[in-house]
């Protein structure tokens, strides 16, 4: 299978090689079609020179910004693409300049006759190889180290999340005990839980304790240490 790729990668790397030799222009050739297409739409605009190398170009939606020394406008399409806008070439064609100059180094012959400049050697049959000693042995991997703790199931949230349920928390309303008789999951009365079972008077005594005290007047108290 690998000298079948070797052979389909050599047989690829000369055809581009060969093609792209032939080929007469500074441009490649499907970037030169577009080209072609964007030097006709440019003939709609109409432009307004200021002087420098910024020009005001007027189409029949907006009005756009292009410098031709900084090979930028303000469509935005002559930076993101490395082409000129059909409004960036209006204002070549004004200044009576090749088009083709202004053209990002990735789109051009010499570019891409440098991309294939390597050469991939070729490979001998099989039954030409070197032989290897212990060629058929297995290595097998190291197995990971089990860490320590408990194993984590769930991902590690963001802190966005994490601000997110605190806002939920904050948001939902505390429900007040006040007013819930407990129940005992053992006899089944109210009045007290399990854990009082047994020991019911306990809070008949603390309540009958309560009562007894008098109550206090916060402010008197207040007065008294002084």
């Amino acid at each position: 299978m690998l000298e079948e790729i070797n052979s389909k990668l050599m047989r690829r790397a000369y055809k581009q090689k060969d093609a792209m030799r032939r080929f007469n222009g500074q441009i490649c050739p499907k970037i030169q079609k577009k080209l072609e297409k964007l030097k006709l739409e440019s003939f709609k605009c109409i432009l307004d020179w200021s002087g420098g190398q910024t020009f005001q170009v007027r189409c029949p939606s907006t009005h756009f910004v292009v410098n031709i020394a900084e090979m930028t406008c303000s469509c935005r399409r002559w930076q993101l693409s490395g082409l000129p806008c059909s409004h960036a070439i209006s204002c070549i064609f004004n200044r009576r300049l090749q088009v083709e100059d202004y053209v990002d180094n990735c789109y051009k012959v010499a570019t891409f006759l440098n991309t294939y400049a390597y050469t991939i050697n070729p490979i001998a049959g099989e039954d030409q190889w070197d032989s290897v000693q212990h060629g058929d042995a297995i290595i097998s991997p190291e197995l990971p180290k089990p860490k320590r703790g408990r194993h984590q199931t769930t991902r590690k949230k963001n802190a966005i999340e994490i601000l997110e349920e605190k806002e939920k928390k904050s948001n939902l309303l505390k429900l007040s005990r006040k007013g819930i008789k407990m129940t005992c999951s053992i006899c089944g009365q109210q009045g007290h839980n399990k854990r009082f079972h047994g020991n019911e008077n306990y809070f008949q005594e603390r309540t009958q304790v309560d009562s007894s005290k008098p109550p206090t007047d916060p402010v008197q108290d207040f007065v008294e240490d002084f």
